[in-house]
């Protein structure tokens, strides 16, 4: 089964990733995208919340607790990884 996201989609989540991520809206921003399968979006809100990962705490903490589960799980183990190969990549 191809499952194919069109043109008009991927406009969509850009414009979305582009001018309502921040902050703020990281985390309930990356549940939505989760939730309705936007791929692109989701990606891109996990990375903007890694790598703003202390401002995301503070501006929204409540969001991070209201999480799912397995987005939660994501997030841990994304940023692992990414400890994980920034050490080895900078040894």
């Amino acid at each position: 089964m191809c499952v194919c996201v069109s043109r008009t989609q991927v406009i969509c989540q850009k414009v979305v990733a582009r001018e309502l991520v921040e902050p703020r809206t990281t985390l309930p921003v990356l549940e939505y995208a989760d939730a309705a399968g936007a791929a692109l979006l989701r990606t891109f809100c996990l990375v903007a919340a890694l790598r703003n990962l202390d401002l995301v705490l503070l501006e929204a903490r409540d969001a991070f607790t209201a999480l799912p589960t397995h987005l939660v799980s994501v997030v841990r183990h994304t940023r692992t990884h990414t400890r994980t190969h920034t050490r080895t990549h900078t040894a």
